[in-house]
């Protein structure tokens, strides 16, 4: 049996209904911030509940396919930007095991779940866009960030840079979040660098123009994922990265 699988059906349904409720309520509101409330009210599992019983399910699955091929050398972890990813044309040897949603202050306390990618020789980590948009300080990300580091040494970890949204994202005015979204880098600039074994994955200005304004044709019409010509962009500068730490 696949280890990590075993997903309590009868917890699982109710928090798919209120995780479906919860973003009607954020949709008709405009404030996702406070969308999952509903599912405290209803009593029924909310929103971090529901993503802990889908991680350990997808964390077990990728755990499974990493034992049937004996191991990889590159692991990505993260959420949806790297989720995201079509890793098939990089090498045999890249599990993406990443998570859409995944935020940093999750994840730090969830890693006994990807014990197994410790056994690889490169991690390719990005997170902190969820953590920001949904009211977490950059600073505290950051630090969930060095948490996460720590966990990984004796590896080669390539921490992405947070990318920013277009104005079309309707979660937080673009216009408040990209500067938190710098923010954030400048301090996980600060954490990479507090490590020998991290690397930067420096891609934020890539996705925008001479005056810093998000460009829109290489992000979706939600205005924070990539779209096809965003992850063209994306894949060059992981690949570079990965061959530059030689872990291609």
């Amino acid at each position: 049996m696949r280890r990590g699988l075993k997903v309590r059906r009868s917890t699982l349904y109710p928090s798919i209904i209120a995780l479906v409720l919860a973003f009607l309520l954020g949709v008709i509101l405009h404030t996702p911030e406070k969308a999952y409330a509903l599912s405290e009210i209803l009593g029924l599992p909310g929103e971090a509940q529901y993503f802990s019983l889908h991680r350990e399910t997808t964390y077990g699955e990728a755990e499974w396919h990493d034992e049937q091929r004996g191991g990889a050398k590159v692991y990505l972890i993260g959420d949806s930007m790297l989720a995201g990813h079509d890793v098939s044309d990089l090498s045999e040897s890249v599990l993406n095991v990443a998570v859409g949603g995944e935020r940093a202050a999750w994840l730090v306390n969830e890693t006994d779940q990807l014990a197994f990618t410790r056994k690889g020789a490169c991690v390719v980590i990005n997170l902190g866009i969820n953590d920001l948009a949904y009211g977490a300080h950059p600073m505290d990300v950051a630090i969930h960030l060095d948490d996460l580091l720590s966990k990984y040494q004796g590896q080669q970890v390539l921490l992405g840079e947070a990318l920013p949204v277009t104005p079309i994202f309707t979660m937080m005015d673009s216009g408040k979040l990209n500067p938190i979204i710098r923010q954030l880098n400048t301090q996980a600039d600060k954490v990479c660098a507090a490590h020998s074994h991290c690397t930067r994955l420096a891609w934020y200005q890539q996705f925008v123009d001479e005056k810093g304004v998000p460009k829109a044709e290489l992000f979706r019409n939600d205005g924070i994922h990539l779209s096809r010509a965003g992850y063209t962009v994306f894949g060059q500068t992981l690949r570079a990265g990965l061959k530059e730490q030689a872990c291609l």
